[in-house]
């Protein structure tokens, strides 16, 4: 009996424990983001966390809810990672081995179709096919960033939830499908034997690239504009107190001077001690072809060791200037219930800089502005990470503290 109630325990256990996987098989491309499965218990999922993280990566911190299943992006920057380890708050942690890290030539193709004949589509490439769950699809469109090419049936297609398509075109990644009618009009389909096929002409930036620190070539950080008018209006306050002190005809006068000059210095410390001492500086790369694309720029520095988050929509991609910041940074991704990003946090080093990039489509009235001779430092990317594309020139929209003006890239 206690052998028979020993073999339930266990198997309950089994069935509610915690889990983790990987839905492309552990095939990725290094600095790109790659999709992780979860799947948490009922106690486990009630206000927990679940963290993902291995040495040379983004670590993935999810905030559970009542959503016991989904897929959460997770960045090996490092081609040597092997394996990740995953850790939640019920207690469960694991470990999960058989990394498949890609080399650049290598073609990873994920599809949802059982008689897909990749020729046509991709000739003389060295092609690893992985077949999907197409539940699995209906999760962040960061999460399968890694893909090089989608393969979906129509009734798949049909299914994926609004703007999905759009930001997994946005990554870089092909989509094909068969089918006679044309798909839609959002993206440029063209017509390739029977496959309908959208292919941009824009990939990601590479994860660790010091060229993409040009823009702050010349760039002097310092303290924001309403930091300096704060000290300024102290300072003022102190001077005309000390003169009222200088002029009081009495044997306190010294006394008095010293006690508003601690005052004054406590005050300005205090404020100095709250400020971030993180610089930040902006900017918007506007790239039109077929479709539209915004690339956000955000370049950090600090003058001292310094934390920092900063909230982020859809897709954030790290850019290191060498490899030995990633260790030193210790980037987290934060993901909410349903594993869409929405904050990168982590430590910057003392005059360290860091740059973090962003892209969706842009809306059809994005270049809806007179356009002038380009001034902004993000022309200094168009060799390195734009070289398909020219300078056609800068947005005339405002721009504010710490903002460099909208540059626009076209196609040649």
């Amino acid at each position: 009996m206690a052998l028979v109630l020993l073999v339930i325990v266990s198997v309950l256990s089994h069935a509610y424990a915690d889990d983790v996987s990987l839905p492309l098989a552990g095939y990725f491309h290094s600095g790109r983001a790659m999709p992780v499965k979860w799947d948490v218990s009922a106690s486990g999922s009630a206000g927990g966390d679940l963290q993902i993280f291995a040495s040379d990566a983004v670590t993935t911190h999810l905030k559970l809810s009542d959503q016991r299943h989904g897929i959460m992006p997770w960045i090996a920057v490092d081609s040597n990672v092997r394996r990740l380890r995953w850790q939640s708050t019920s207690g469960s942690a694991g470990e999960i081995a058989g990394l498949h890290p890609l080399d650049d030539s290598d073609f990873l193709v994920g599809t949802t179709a059982n008689d897909a004949d990749l020729g046509l589509l991709f000739p003389n490439r060295p092609i690893i096919l992985v077949h999907l769950d197409a539940d699995d699809l209906r999760s962040p469109a960061m999460a399968w960033e890694t893909l090089d090419a989608l393969i979906l049936t129509r009734d798949e297609w049909q299914k994926l939830s609004v703007g999905l398509p759009e930001s997994l075109f946005a990554e870089g990644i092909t989509l094909a499908m068969k089918g006679e009618a044309h798909p839609d009009v959002r993206l440029p389909w063209r017509r390739l034997g029977q496959w309908w096929v959208a292919a941009a002409q824009l990939k990601l930036p590479p994860m660790v690239d010091a060229e993409a620190y040009a823009p702050t070539d010349g760039w002097i950080p310092g303290r924001s504009a309403e930091f300096r008018r704060r000290i300024f209006l102290f300072g003022a306050i102190y001077c005309l107190i000390a003169c009222g002190i200088y002029l009081w005809r009495s044997r306190w006068m010294p006394a008095g001077f010293v006690a508003v000059s601690i005052i004054v210095g406590t005050a300005i410390a205090f404020q100095n001690a709250h400020q971030s001492p993180v610089a930040e500086q902006r900017g918007t790369i506007l790239v039109k072809e077929d479709v539209n694309f915004t690339d956000d720029w955000l370049y950090q520095i600090s003058h001292r060791p310094a934390d920092f988050r900063v909230p982020v929509e859809a897709l954030v991609q790290p850019i290191f200037e060498e490899a030995s910041q990633v260790e030193e940074t210790n980037l987290k991704l934060d993901c909410d219930a349903d594993g869409n990003p929405i904050a990168i946090s982590g430590h910057l080093a003392a005059d360290q800089p860091l740059a973090l990039m962003s892209r969706k489509i842009a809306g059809e009235n994005a270049a809806d502005f007179a356009m002038g001779s380009p001034s902004s430092p993000l022309i200094r990317l168009r060799p390195s990470l734009y070289r398909q594309f020219i300078v056609a020139g800068q947005l005339s929209n405002s721009a504010g503290e710490n903002v460099w003006p909208t540059v626009v890239f076209s196609w040649r």
